[in-house]
């Protein structure tokens, strides 16, 4: 098999309809993809994850094989071959295509659907692993959980929107250190249902 030590994600991989989409985001598949950012085996994710390797077989093919996966080296581990895995592109996406083919209130359904499950089970999970207390304040200093009302003429929500865009960049190009830590993040600002008086 060949192998890509060299590789580097395309921008963007698109999702073309619902079946990728949730496919892509059920779980463990989302925390693959997330820990799959940078190079690793399916021991090395296992350990991550806390769960038996054995476990995440079925899911790796299944993300390799619509291509949102792919094998980049290929090393000795023992008496095995040990495949090494990263993600295919640095986004994943609804395209054009997914937008196209569902109505609105499906694309909302499924996209929001997919986005507030994966953001649950992370969530939990890190109250589980005692990573974080929701209840202790010094805990709320490394988290946020709120919704917010705003009243905003067009030109401030886009200004809000890219204020939000530049912020996420700029935190996204730090540099990891011994102390840097995953962390999660949903946000979804958009016009609401209910009128101004």
């Amino acid at each position: 098999m060949p192998t890509h030590p060299d590789f580097q994600p395309a921008e963007v991989f698109p999702i073309d309809d619902l079946e990728t989409l949730q496919l892509i985001t059920t779980e463990p598949r989302i925390a693959l993809i997330e820990l799959l950012r940078k190079p690793a085996s399916v021991a090395q994710l296992a350990e991550l994850l806390e769960v038996p390797r054995t476990r995440l077989y079925h899911h790796i093919n299944a993300l390799e094989e619509i291509g949102a996966i792919v094998v980049v080296d290929e090393r000795r581990a023992g008496a095995l071959n040990e495949k090494v895995y990263q993600v295919a592109a640095k986004t994943f996406q609804p395209s054009e295509k997914f937008l196209e083919g569902a109505t609105p209130k499906e694309q909302a359904i499924a996209i929001l659907d997919s986005l507030f499950s994966i953001t649950r089970t992370d969530l939990l999970r890190a109250v589980e692993r005692n990573r974080v207390d929701i209840t202790d304040s010094e805990s709320k200093r490394s988290m946020m959980i709120a919704r917010h009302m705003l009243t905003l003429n067009p030109e401030r929500r886009v200004e809000l929107i890219d204020r939000l865009e530049s912020l996420l960049l700029e935190f996204a190009n730090d540099e990891e250190t011994d102390g840097t830590a995953s962390f999660g993040l949903l946000i979804i600002a958009h016009p609401s249902s209910r009128t101004t008086t």
